[in-house]
């Protein structure tokens, strides 16, 4: 993105691509959750949630700073490895995003927001974009075990 942030899931339009393996899609979540920008972002995640002072018994300071570090880390990759890899490894889905390539803005953003709930599956047709729901689900379900729970 920008030519500064890595975009390993994206293939450009009219992009003719062989069908990921199992492997592949392991592969692919782990340059995600892996780059030196996943660990920038998850830095800026951290700081704006202490920031906010999100979850007060983290506290502040340098200890507090990476009490929120490894939780954002922990968010990001594992919701790369749920959405990219696993996910998609069940339903056979391909986990890359393939742009539209023409049209107006509206058309283009009508489009991207689409795939949010249409994806390609491995043999080229589309499907009901589980990995990305099911995925997301499964990381935000995970995370309730790292992060702490209000008093009710």
């Amino acid at each position: 993105m920008f030519w500064i942030i890595p975009n390993f899931g994206a293939v450009s339009a009219h992009t003719e691509v062989p069908r990921l393996t199992v492997r592949e899609k392991f592969v692919l979540a782990s340059k995600d959750s892996g780059d030196y920008s996943s660990f920038i972002w998850a830095g800026l995640q951290a700081g704006q949630s202490m920031a906010l002072r999100s979850y007060p018994e983290f506290h502040n300071g340098a200890a507090g700073y990476g009490r929120y570090y490894w939780r954002a880390f922990a968010d990001q990759a594992s919701g790369s490895f749920f959405t990219e890899a696993i996910v998609p490894a069940v339903t056979c889905e391909d986990p890359r995003y393939y742009t539209l390539g023409h049209g107006g803005f509206f058309r283009r953003a009508r489009y991207a927001l689409s795939r949010v709930f249409i994806t390609r599956t491995d043999s080229g047709g589309r499907s009901f974009n589980y990995s990305e729901i099911l995925g997301n689900g499964m990381e935000a379900g995970l995370a309730n075990f790292y992060y702490p729970t209000t008093g009710a």
